[in-house]
């Protein structure tokens, strides 16, 4: 069994030889990845250990053609363009389900019922702390899609924007509170809307590595047309909390999860790699 270094500096892992040898055929890693061994200390290039040796060819690289990941996260290729990105998702004209939405993310929730909970359940605790609500719901949102995507999503990955979006995720809940806040001091409907169409704030900083405002940006655009279903989803959500909290409060940390987890579904429907004809990227570059 090895650990392994993606591109986005992530450690993935463990896996097996016999999976580690079906990337580097794949091209999803090469002779340069770093890995280190099951109850090994030490890290150090693919190619050196004798199980992939010959997979390699001179200088560390994989012979096999390069292929795209399913398991990777985005951080190995540039931002997209937000205007492109916008037009790209606004020509599939696409629609939010909102009972397809709360459907998969039950079925989704209940897959890993404890795990998910307990991931909600810390991310609630942390949007009580001041200036922490953008990364809390960055993580939770970044948690479950690698869960929608059939990713190896682990406790820790709640804490991605901790250590790779850090500042756009603070200054992104600091922006989007202070908004929202506004918003409902005029008459509260204006402030219900911007939490809508902000949504998807969240998941394009973690999985588009957009900067807040861009990313506060292109959730606007692409849900405004789409803004009754925005609201529906948003408010299907609160419902969905207030029967939570009802049963003892206890339900409320069921609920949380769900209502981020249909959240995250509506944005794979619009964002997603199957809604998208752009290439995946990889787990580690291959030159």
């Amino acid at each position: 069994m090895f650990n392994i270094i993606g591109a986005d500096g992530s450690k993935y892992g463990p896996v097996t030889v016999d999976q580690l040898r079906q990337w580097i055929h794949e091209g999803r890693v090469n002779g340069r990845t770093q890995a280190q061994a099951a109850g090994a200390t030490e890290w150090k290039p693919l190619a050196d250990f004798p199980e992939f040796a010959e997979l390699f060819s001179h200088a560390g690289t994989a012979v096999p053609p390069q292929r795209p990941s399913l398991t990777a996260a985005p951080a190995a290729t540039p931002p997209p363009d937000p205007d492109q990105l916008v037009a790209e998702v606004l020509a599939r004209n696409p629609r939010i389900e909102i009972g397809s939405c709360f459907s998969r993310a039950w079925m989704l929730v209940t897959e890993k019922f404890w795990l998910s909970v307990g991931v909600g359940f810390i991310c609630i605790l942390l949007t009580n702390v001041p200036l922490l609500y953008g990364p809390a719901y960055a993580g939770l949102f970044w948690f479950f899609l690698k869960r929608i995507r059939r990713e190896d999503a682990k406790f820790d990955d709640a804490f991605a924007p901790f250590s790779i979006a850090f500042v756009q995720t603070l200054v992104a809940g600091i922006v989007f509170s202070l908004l929202v806040a506004v918003g409902i001091m005029l008459c509260v409907i204006p402030g219900l809307v911007f939490a809508a169409i902000w949504a998807f704030t969240w998941p394009l900083l973690m999985d588009k590595r957009l900067d807040f405002w861009p990313a506060m940006e292109v959730s606007r655009r692409v849900l405004w047309p789409n803004v009754w279903g925005a609201l529906g989803l948003f408010f299907l959500g609160i419902v969905f909390m207030i029967c939570g909290v009802l049963c003892c409060y206890v339900g409320a940390f069921v609920a949380f999860p769900v209502i981020i987890a249909a959240q995250a579904y509506a944005y794979e429907d619009f964002f997603g790699q199957k809604a998208s004809a752009a290439p995946a990227p990889v787990l580690a570059k291959i030159n």
